[in-house]
């Protein structure tokens, strides 16, 4: 796993630091432990712990590739609606029940169904207006509390964190077996 830090813009690169085989993630259970302020939007306590010497290494910012390392990383035009149709034909393969041929994934795809579209829209919805609920109730309170703003946000969206934790162990499942 990548992560981006911005560094100063003057040196247009961005610095990655690269989780080691040593970082483990703890997500334990623990739902008798309910304080009055949660800083977990859900109601597990998450831990992250990593290696001690997180290996660093500079990545170059796209706008210095040269146009050969541009054209390797990046899709162009051409290829686009190749990669959507693609994904569309495995759509309907997906909701058909069909079973993939060889050279087709599902992944990345499981939520690109028109339902679903719907249902992120509602989820989106309904988590934007229990912020706002949640902000004009703090400044008719006068107060700001942003954990408590989180705590409206993560109401809203919890079911579909728990739904993107499945999916990602699903995968990693997928891929201990390769």
């Amino acid at each position: 796993m990548t992560i981006a830090i911005d560094t100063l813009p003057q040196h247009r690169l961005l610095h990655s630091i690269e989780r080691l085989p040593s970082a483990e993630i703890d997500v334990s259970s623990n739902d008798k432990q309910k304080n009055s302020r949660r800083y977990s939007l859900n109601s597990r306590p998450r831990k992250v712990h990593f290696a001690e010497t997180p290996k660093v290494h500079e990545v170059l910012h796209y706008e210095d590739y040269t146009p050969g390392e541009y054209i390797k990383t990046w899709y162009t035009r051409r290829e686009v609606p190749y990669l959507k149709k693609e994904a569309q034909t495995t759509l309907r393969l997906m909701k058909r029940g069909t079973t993939l041929p060889e050279g087709y994934t599902s992944r990345g795809l499981e939520n690109k169904s028109r339902q679903m579209a719907i249902a992120r829209r509602a989820t989106r919805s309904a988590a934007t207006m229990a912020v706002l609920h949640e902000q004009r109730k703090q400044q008719n309170a006068g107060y700001f509390d942003g954990i408590m703003i989180a705590e409206a946000y993560g109401e809203q969206t919890q079911h579909a964190m728990k739904a993107a934790i499945e999916v990602a162990q699903t995968y990693l499942l997928e891929d201990e077996e390769c």
